[in-house]
C-alpha cells in the first residue's frame, strides 16, 4: 500500500505520526515548505526515518503557514500512490491539489485535525461545501469533525474518524510523581512550592485568551496560586494585564524542556477563544493534570468530561473560570481524582494508535473502491 500525504510544514507531531505510519505502509509526504513564520526554528521535526519527505521549492508564501506552489501537480503526476491524502484544505497549494486530483479522478481524501462549527456567510459555506464534497473520503478527529463535515454536506459513508495526538505511548505518565521530586522540579524552574501552580501554554496572541486567565486570577487570593505561562515573549499588554498577580513567564520551551513544567503543575488552563484542536490539552492530561478549557477548544470538547477529568467553561467568562479554579483549590481530593481520570482518558490517544487507526481506514477505503491491498 502506497500512501501520499500533502501537508504544509514539518510539525514535530506530524513527523512522529508519519514515521509511525511508515512502519505499516509505503509512505511519501510532500511538504509545502520547511518553516512557518510564527514558529521557533527548534520546533520543527526533521528525522524522516520511515518515509520519503519532499519539500516544494518554487512558489510564494501567502500567510504564516500557507503557500502558493503550483509545482505540486508535478509530484501528483509523477508519483503513483494507492491513496492521496490532502491534510487541510485552506492553502492555495492544497486547493490546486484537490482540483487536480478531482479532475484526474484519483482516489484521494481530505484530512483535518479538528474543526469548530461557526456561523459563516452563504458564499463561504457554499465554497467550503464544494471543496469538502470533492474527495472520495474525509478523515477527522472525533465527533466535532464529523459535525463539521456533515454541516458542509459530506455524507456519513464518506467520513472516517481517528484519534489525534502529539504523544507517543512513552510520553504518557506511568506512575505518580513523588512530592519530593515535584518540589525539586519547581525549585529548578523557579516556581513556588507553597502555592497551587496553574500552567498554560501558547503564544501571546489574543486568540489564546491569557487576558481572561489573568483577570480571573485577580479574583482569587494571591497567596493561593501562581500562574506559569510557557510560550513566547509576553507583549507589553500582557505584562500590564499580569501586573499585581504572581505570574512566571517561562518563554519558549522544547518538547523535552516543557515536560518539567507539566510535572510541576497542579492545574492546566487553556482559556482559548478558538482552537481547532489544542494539542496542549493532550499533553497536560498525559501528565495527570486536570484541565480547564473553553467551549471553543475541540480537544476539550472531545476529551474532557465536565466535572470528571476537568471543566469546560464558556469562552471569555472570567467569573466561570475563576469559580472552576477555586473549586479545585478548595478540594484537594477532587483535584487528585480529576488528575487520575485525565490520565486514564488519554491512555489510548497516542501517535501509535493514530497510525494504526489510519492504516485500518486506508484498508477500508481501498476495499470499498475495489483496489487490491
Amino acid at each position: 500500500m502506497h500512501i501520499l500525504y500533502l501537508t504544509n510544514i514539518p510539525a514535530p507531531y506530524k513527523i512522529d505520526y508519519y514515521n509511525e505510519l511508515g512502519k505499516l505502509c509505503k509512505l511519501t509526504v510532500v511538504f509545502e515548505n520547511d518553516t512557518a513564520q510564527n514558529r521557533n526554528d527548534s520546533w520543527y521535526g526533521t528525522e524522516f526515518n520511515n518515509f520519503e519527505g519532499i519539500f516544494l521549492k518554487k512558489g510564494i508564501r501567502v500567510s504564516e503557514q500557507f503557500f502558493f506552489k503550483p509545482e505540486i501537480t508535478k509530484y501528483l503526476r509523477s508519483l503513483d500512490p494507492d491513496i492521496t491524502v490532502v491534510a487541510g484544505y485552506s492553502s492555495p497549494t492544497s486547493l490546486i491539489a484537490i482540483r487536480w486530483l478531482k479532475r484526474k479522478r484519483r482516489l484521494f481524501g481530505i484530512e483535518i485535525d479538528g474543526a469548530l462549527l461557526e456561523s459563516e456567510n452563504r458564499i463561504k459555506h457554499l465554497i467550503k461545501s464544494r471543496i469538502l464534497k470533492a474527495p472520495s473520503f474525509c478523515i477527522g478527529s472525533g465527533g466535532e469533525s464529523k459535525k463539521f463535515f456533515n454541516y458542509h454536506g459530506v455524507n456519513n459513508n464518506k467520513i472516517y474518524t481517528s484519534c489525534f495526538s502529539s504523544l507517543k505511548g512513552e510520553d504518557i505518565l506511568q506512575a505518580k510523581i513523588p512530592k519530593e521530586e515535584i518540589a525539586s522540579i519547581r525549585s529548578k524552574l523557579g516556581l513556588s512550592d507553597k502555592k497551587l501552580v496553574i500552567l498554560s501554554v501558547g503564544q501571546f496572541i489574543y486568540r489564546k485568551g491569557f487576558d481572561i486567565l489573568f483577570k480571573s486570577a485577580r479574583l482569587i487570593d494571591p497567596s493561593l496560586i501562581q500562574i506559569c505561562v510557557v510560550g513566547g515573549t509576553p507583549t507589553e499588554e500582557y505584562l500590564r494585564l499580569s501586573s499585581g498577580i504572581d505570574v512566571v513567564f517561562a518563554g519558549f520551551k522544547s518538547k523535552e524542556e516543557i515536560l518539567d513544567y507539566y510535572k510541576a503543575a497542579d492545574i492546566f488552563v487553556l482559556p482559548t477563544r478558538h482552537d481547532s484542536w489544542g494539542l496542549v490539552i493532550n499533553e497536560a492530561m498525559a501528565n495527570g493534570i486536570p484541565v480547564i478549557t473553553t467551549n471553543k477548544c475541540v480537544a476539550g470538547l472531545e476529551l474532557i468530561s465536565n466535572g470528571v477529568n476537568g471543566y469546560i467553561v464558556s469562552v471569555d467568562d472570567v467569573d466561570e473560570l475563576r469559580n472552576k479554579i477555586c473549586t479545585l483549590i478548595e478540594d484537594e481530593l477532587l483535584l487528585k481524582k480529576m488528575g487520575r481520570n485525565a490520565l486514564n482518558t488519554i491512555q489510548k490517544s497516542t501517535i501509535e494508535e493514530m497510525a494504526n487507526c489510519h492504516f485500518v481506514i486506508f484498508e477500508k477505503i481501498l476495499e470499498k473502491n475495489g483496489k487490491q491491498i
